[in-house]
Parts: C-alpha cells; structure tokens; sequence
C-alpha cells in the first residue's frame, strides 16, 4: 500500500515538467507560424511608402543659419563660404568693420525669406539677428522593394529625391552660384548644409521596425 502511493505521487510529479515542457513547445509552434503567416502576408506599396514618407518627414529639412548685423569672429565665421555664397546670391551685403564683419539682408533676401516656408528669425543679446532657412525636404520617389523580416520588421528599398526650396536652388553644389568656389569652399558648404539638391533619385534602404504591422491590423 505504501509503495503505491509513492509510485502515484512519483506519477504526478513527473506529470507538471512534462505539461510545462509542452506548453513551451506549442509556444514556440505557434510563435514560429504567426511570424511566417505574417512574413508571407508581406507588406505592401502603400505601407511602404508611408513608413519611408513618415520616417524622411521626421529627419526635417536641411537647412542653413546665417547672421546679419555686426557679427564677430566670437559669434559666427561671416568670412565662410556660407556668407560668401550668400553674398554672391545678392542675399545679403558684407562691409568689413574694425571689430567684426557688418552684414545686412539685401531686399532681394528679404523676399526671398518670404517665399521659404519654415524660416525662423531671432534677436541675439550681442544685438545680431539669426535666420535658420530651409534648403530643401527629402521626398520618396518610389518604393522597389521590400523584405519583411517578422511581423514588426521590414527591408524597404526605395529612391527618394530633393525638393529644394529658393534657397536651396542657391546652396546647389552642382549650381550656378558655387561655380566660383574651389574645392575646400565647397567642401565646407556642404558642412553647412549645401547638396546636390538638382540631383537624379538616390537609391537607399530603410529598416522599418516601428510596428507598421500593427497598425495595419
């Protein structure tokens, strides 16, 4: 009678591991076709698009910061090439002071500003006024390719392209305005924002991993 009783509770212990353990394995099962069910639904053009339209409208435009009024080697470089193009646009006039550079936004530049959605202009305390002007939004072109990796996942490759603004068509690397600039000029406008803003479509991949099955079930 005793010895029974100990085979019946050695049954039943040995019954939990093995519900566990089965528990798991059907986990797993079923983890592993949901992501295939998923993977094979694929994602489609207008998902993609939207997630590389969304993901380029979150990286801002590029954009160019400038200064006028008596600006000082303290404040900011009016000897760059920025200011340089800047003037060589008739966007703004330069006049060498004994303690600074005096810059002063032509009309032309203020029509300009006008017509350049985004611009921003603030008063600095040392009495110099701050234009932060777009140069131009990254636009998608077209999607032409996916691959999705898991339901939350995804390889987009797609072209994508410059929608320069006035401003932007003056900070053209390939323009009319940088043409008599040098090599190192350029160079440093590029730091500053300047592209190739008249360019073909450009190929490049974007990773989406923000859910985008989710919010299309």
């Amino acid at each position: 009678m005793f010895e029974e009783e100990i085979r019946m509770e050695e049954r039943s212990s040995s019954v939990g591991p093995m519900l566990l353990i089965a528990a798991v394995c059907l986990t797993i099962v079923g983890t592993a076709v949901y992501v295939m069910h998923e993977a094979h639904k694929g994602m489609s053009q207008t998902e993609a698009k939207k997630a590389v339209s969304t993901m380029l409208a979150a990286r801002g435009p590029a954009t160019v910061h400038f200064r006028t009024g008596l600006v000082t080697s303290t404040s900011d470089k009016a000897t760059s090439p920025r200011y340089k193009l800047l003037e060589v646009a008739q966007i703004i006039t330069e006049e060498k002071k004994d303690n600074g550079i005096q810059v002063t936004l032509t009309e032309d530049g203020k029509k300009m500003l006008d017509h350049v959605p985004g611009t921003t202009h603030t008063k600095n305390t040392d009495g110099t006024e701050e234009y932060s002007v777009p140069l131009g939004t990254r636009e998608i072109v077209a999607v032409t390719g996916v691959n999705v990796i898991s339901p939350s996942a995804a390889t987009i490759h797609y072209t994508w392209m410059w929608r320069p603004t006035p401003m932007g068509d003056v900070f053209d690397l390939a323009g009319g305005y940088v043409g008599g600039l040098n090599v190192w000029e350029r160079a440093e406008l590029a730091k500053d924002g300047a592209d190739l803003f008249h360019s073909a479509p450009v190929p490049d991949d974007y990773n989406a991993t923000s859910g985008w099955q989710l919010a299309r079930n």
